[in-house]
């Protein structure tokens, strides 16, 4: 049986041209099926509606959502089989400019084995080699059948993964090494990462208590010096989940650049505290996020608010906020998203396949 949740107090077109499609098997294996529009709004006497379509809005990392124009089709194990991303050509229909496939050599587990990409300006795969026991040992990503790129992964005696290296023709270009506090795969968090690339290196240290990270120490080293330390705390927990994060230091690694993309100049920070705090729902998304920036000195004590604010533009304080309808499955169809004095709406039309 087929259940079609749409929204009904606003107008919306709906679907795309099923000869644009690219009708492969995947969809077959299909439960639920996610089709997700954003715009900008106007004033509607006392109501807001669509004004102009916002292909990305450009904060899917801050709530962890993604707002982009798509359909996502997921089998019965919540991975998903197939993407298509779309937008309006100059006539105002809807046409898709990207579609990837996904197979799985685990679906149960989640473990890809290869990804088909399908774009406008050509062709891209991923293929995932993996042992007999499903462990990941390689991807390897071709475009035009030609290797791009190849990311080699290992492991210790206990399969905890110790290191990633990725290549690129000119060689290796970025890697990753970590260190756990136990050697029991299934019961060890990380508690050092280190990343090498170009002339950088990365290395974070994580605590954790309870199976919850309680804090994370970063450091960023060019050319083996120091150019910023951070150290991020995490506070007031639903479930595993911190709903707040403090983080204090110094971050020296912001740079200005030329149009040429050659440095202008490094940003000299001061010590300073940012602040995150998440409210949740129901249904753990989130309701509120916000964020401060505050100058401190070096017994941590706040001086004012800070001119520095780590890419947040003017931006000392910054306040998002959601509000969400949810259909009968307590999946949300309606998302009104405020941010930077903007509302935006998000649309979600979701069919169920049983």
């Amino acid at each position: 049986m087929k259940q079609i949740f749409i929204l009904l107090n606003i107008v919306i077109i709906l679907g795309c041209d099923s000869k644009s499609r690219d009708n492969s098997s995947s969809e077959d294996k299909a439960v639920i099926i996610i089709k997700t529009k954003a715009y900008t709004t106007k004033p509607n006497f006392d109501k807001l509606t669509f004004d102009r379509p916002m292909y990305n809005l450009g904060y899917d990392e801050i709530i962890s959502m993604d707002f982009s124009w798509s359909v996502k089709y997921f089998d019965k194990y919540n991975n998903m089989i197939k993407l298509e991303k779309f937008n309006l050509d100059s006539n105002g229909s809807e046409k898709i400019y990207t579609t990837k496939v996904y197979q799985y050599y685990s679906p149960e587990k989640n473990q890809l084995s290869y990804v088909k990409i399908k774009n406008d300006w050509g062709n891209e795969e991923e293929k995932y080699i993996r042992d007999s026991n499903g462990q990941l040992k390689e991807i390897i990503k071709n475009s035009s059948d030609t290797m791009n790129e190849k990311t080699v992964y290992t492991y210790n005696s206990t399969r905890q993964k110790i290191k990633k290296e990725t290549y690129k023709q000119n060689g290796l270009v970025e890697s990753f090494e970590y260190v756990y506090d136990s050697p029991q795969k299934d019961n060890s968090h990380v508690i050092k990462e280190i990343r090498y690339y170009s002339n950088y290196r990365v290395e974070t240290e994580y605590k954790w208590l309870n199976d919850k990270i309680t804090s994370g120490r970063r450091k960023y080293f060019e050319d083996e010096k120091l150019v910023s330390d951070m150290t991020t705390y995490y506070k007031n927990y639903v479930g595993n989940v911190p709903t707040e994060e403090i983080a204090e230091g110094i971050d020296n690694s912001l740079k200005q650049v030329s149009e040429d993309g050659s440095v202008l100049r490094t940003i000299e920070g001061t010590p300073f505290r940012r602040k995150v705090v998440k409210t949740l729902d129901d249904h753990k998304n989130i309701l509120t996020y916000s964020t401060l920036i505050e100058d401190i000195d070096e017994n941590g004590q706040t001086i004012a608010p800070s001119s520095f604010d780590l890419g947040l533009g003017t931006h000392r304080q910054r306040i998002y906020e959601c509000k969400y309808t949810y259909n009968q499955k307590n999946h949300w169809t309606e998302l009104l998203f405020s941010a930077d004095n903007q509302k935006y709406l998000v649309v979600r039309e979701i069919t169920y396949l049983d």
